[in-house]
This record gives C-alpha cells, sequence and structure tokens, in this order.
C-alpha cells in the first residue's frame, strides 16, 4: 500500500497556487536519439488537482516529452500530442505516493506505475533537442494558461538516464518501487 506519510527531507514541494518549478538549462545532454533506449522515473505525492499540472517536460514540437495528470488520468505527451499514451491512474493517486516510470528499450516504449506496466506502444521518436530547458513541476510552452499546468505536490528520486532501459517486461521487481520514505532528490 502507498505510504501516505509526508517525508520532511530531500526533493522537492510544488506549489501550484505560487508556480512554483525547477528548471534544468538547456543541454545536449537532454536529447535523446530516436533509437537510444532511456528511463526516466519518479516518484510523486500530489497535493492538488488542478487541470493539465505538468509532471515534467522538455524538448519542443516534434520533440517534446512531457507528463501530466488530469484528475484520474495520467498523459504522456510525444512530439506535443498524447494519442493513445494515456491510462487511467490508481484513483487513489491524490495524495498518496505513486511511483512512475517511462522506458524505452530499442522501439518499444513502456510506462509503468507503483511497477505494474501500464502502457507498451511503439516508438522511435526523438525527444529533446538541446535548446530548450528541462522543467519539472511546469510547462512554460503554455504561457496563457500557467495558472493550470503547474504541478502542486511532492516529487523525489527523479531520475534521468539515457542509453539504459531500467525496468523491463509487464512487471518489475517489488523492491524497486517501494513507497517513499523520506525526500531524496
Amino acid at each position: 500500500a502507498p505510504n501516505t506519510g509526508i517525508p520532511t527531507t530531500g526533493g522537492a514541494f510544488f506549489d501550484s497556487s505560487k508556480m512554483s518549478y525547477l528548471t534544468a538549462s538547456a543541454n545536449s545532454n537532454f536529447q535523446i536519439s530516436s533509437s537510444e533506449s532511456f528511463t526516466i522515473a519518479w516518484w510523486q505525492y500530489s497535493t492538488d488537482t488542478i487541470d493539465w499540472p505538468r509532471i515534467f517536460s522538455f524538448g519542443s514540437g516534434a520533440t517534446l516529452m512531457a507528463v501530466s495528470q488530469e484528475g484520474g488520468t495520467f498523459y504522456l505527451w510525444r512530439s506535443g500530442i498524447w494519442s493513445s499514451t494515456s491510462f487511467t491512474q490508481k484513483s487513489d493517486f491524490a495524495n498518496n505516493w505513486v511511483h512512475y516510470a517511462i522506458v524505452r528499450n530499442a522501439s518499444t516504449l513502456r510506462v509503468y506505475e507503483d511497477g505494474i506496466q501500464k502502457l507498451s506502444v511503439s516508438n522511435s521518436a526523438a525527444f529533446g533537442n538541446g535548446t530548450s530547458p528541462f522543467y519539472i513541476g511546469t510547462n512554460l510552452e503554455n504561457p496563457d494558461n500557467q495558472s493550470r499546468v503547474n504541478y502542486g505536490g511532492y516529487i523525489t528520486g527523479f531520475e534521468y538516464i539515457k542509453g539504459n532501459a531500467k525496468y523491463s517486461g509487464t512487471n518489475t521487481t517489488e523492491q524497486n518501487f517501494q513507497p517513499a520514505t523520506t525526500l531524496a532528490g
């Protein structure tokens, strides 16, 4: 069962009403080639339910990758569209720790929620462009609706790994997805 306690050390708290977020400057390390394996994983504890909160986003236009959590639906935005990369989340995603991982190995992109594969699609898109920052907690590409795209809650254990698909298969080992007990970034 998810941990409902709120860790008090490490990680980051995002206050959507104050539009708080983290930014990593544009860098070629945030470019993922069309044939490159990768893993992006994190723990989140959502505390509000605004319209289109972005967990992270990087790249732009054809190289965009972003994740939003909209009500009970998880969206993985690829190249500006969500197409078939959405799924209904756990009913208890708010005020609980949930682990997510986006993994590509060869041309298969998978999304895991608490260690269970929720989505598997064919994907050979390049992501990131080296000229756009990496944002955690917002989508500054949508300035007209800035108050609607900021994430509210905690994020910890954020991993951005190029060249390695950390998880595979339909279920991953349980020890990799134990609920967070402390925030460690």
